[in-house]
């Protein structure tokens, strides 16, 4: 893991003060020239983040997930997601970046399974998506780490489907 820290001037009681903000960083992901990534934000593993793309802070990027070129994320994208845009919309899965981790067809198969559930499911409700998905009883490691990515108690929105 890499911790990033930002520099920042703060003025405490009209004296100026430099405040380290970290970013953790974990060690394989792709990043190209000219990526903002404000304080405090979690980047997992083999995430891909596009070129003069931003991130907001506090915001997490799930592993093998993708964020295309000059997009805006100020919300949590889930493992495996591709999300593109000024304030970035989710467009679906990372379907390309998970074969060319070598990711076997069932494993893929399952969290497409997880992804219909939780983003093309008639129930308006996300809480009672996500239980639905954990009735399904999927037995797999790529679908575990989407439900304990969306099950954490975190203040952030997800990053969603437009008109969702």
């Amino acid at each position: 893991m890499l911790l990033i820290f930002k520099l920042s001037l703060k003025s405490i009681k009209n004296k100026p003060k430099v405040c380290l903000t970290p970013s953790e960083i974990n060690t394989t992901k792709h990043a190209p020239n000219n990526v903002m990534i404000a304080g405090h934000v979690h980047i997992g593993d083999w995430a891909i983040l596009g070129g003069l793309s931003a991130v907001h802070q506090w915001t997490r990027i799930g592993s093998h997930s993708f964020l295309g070129g000059f997009s805006a994320l100020t919300k949590d994208l889930i493992p495996y997601g591709l999300a593109v845009g000024n304030r970035a919309s989710l467009e679906g899965l990372n379907l390309t970046g998970l074969r060319r981790r070598n990711f076997n067809n069932e494993d893929i198969k399952k969290v497409k399974k997880a992804y219909s559930i939780l983003f093309d499911s008639e129930e308006s409700e996300f809480k009672k998506r996500i239980e639905i998905l954990k009735s399904e009883k999927i037995n797999s490691s790529v679908v575990d780490e989407l439900i304990n990515f969306i099950t954490q108690k975190r203040n952030r929105s997800y990053c969603l489907p437009e008109g969702s």
